[in-house]
């Protein structure tokens, strides 16, 4: 890149990735300027029903087309990293740090010493570049988006699981070539433009089939209460990540006695 010119370059963060204290995640988070994230609209859903961890059977944030028009847009963050990025090769260690602390595969695949063309993500999940929609076609800006579709078909697995999953209603948030394919973030609470050259995010896959449709409200709170901790639901809403369904998500929690005993933390910030 000429001039060793170095781009903005954040990290779109719609859930635990902020507020979950495990080691690997706050060792992830030292990598970022956490002080200085913006709150941003964005396109989000409990839209993935997780499989594994402790999440098992409860409903996590997915990206979703149908947001952007129909169900309504939430609020996420965008957080800066805290190296600068001057090279591609800078751009893809971030997102393999990502990669890690999302779980799209383990860090011991990292400090293996294994070829990183040998590095697949599970299938559940991708890193995905987000470019600046208004952004001026720039030499420097060039080189990195041309790079980042080789990086990306190195680490998708053979299935493509990240690409598969979405109602086929709506466009995937994602292309083949590893582009958010979704409209740029705007901030909360400032008519100020966003101002980040790339953004790195984590689109998980739903993984509905091909005639499901999203869980409902009713749904995702019922995946709570089944497994007697809301905890997913409610520190997304202490540290201000919603969705357009809190509310009603919320009402129906809220009836329920055996989850109560977290709900009362939250109740301020459940929107009305």
């Amino acid at each position: 890149m000429s001039n060793a010119e170095s781009l903005r370059v954040g990290v779109v963060i719609v859930g635990s990735l902020l507020w979950d204290t495990s080691k690997k995640r706050e060792t992830w988070r030292a990598r970022l300027r956490v002080s200085e994230k913006d709150l941003v609209r964005v396109p989000i859903r409990y839209g993935r029903l997780s499989t594994t961890g402790t999440r098992e059977n409860k409903y996590t944030m997915t990206f979703s087309h149908a947001c952007h028009d129909v169900a309504g847009t939430g609020t996420a963050w965008v957080v800066p990293l805290r190296q600068e990025v001057v090279t591609p090769p800078q751009l893809h260690d971030e997102a393999d740090a990502l990669a890690v602390a999302e779980g799209l595969f383990d860090e011991k695949d990292i400090t293996s010493g294994r070829p990183a063309e040998m590095l697949k993500w599970k299938g559940f999940g991708a890193v995905g570049l987000w470019v600046r929609e208004s952004y001026k076609p720039t030499r420097g800006l060039a080189e990195f988006t041309e790079n980042w579709p080789g990086f990306f078909r190195k680490r998708l697995p053979k299935d493509n699981g990240a690409l598969k999953g979405y109602p086929a209603t709506e466009p995937l948030p994602l292309t083949a070539e590893g582009r958010i394919n979704l409209r740029w973030p705007v901030r909360v609470e400032s008519t100020r433009p966003l101002e980040f050259d790339l953004l790195l995010a984590t689109p998980n896959t739903p993984s509905l089939g091909p005639d499901e449709d999203y869980a409902t409200p009713d749904e995702i709170a019922k995946s709570y209460i089944r497994s007697g901790d809301p905890g997913y639901f409610i520190d997304n809403l202490v540290t201000g990540i919603h969705t357009a369904e809190d509310a009603e998500i919320w009402k129906q929690m809220q009836a329920k006695s055996d989850v109560v005993f977290r709900l009362r933390e939250a109740e301020h910030r459940v929107p009305r």
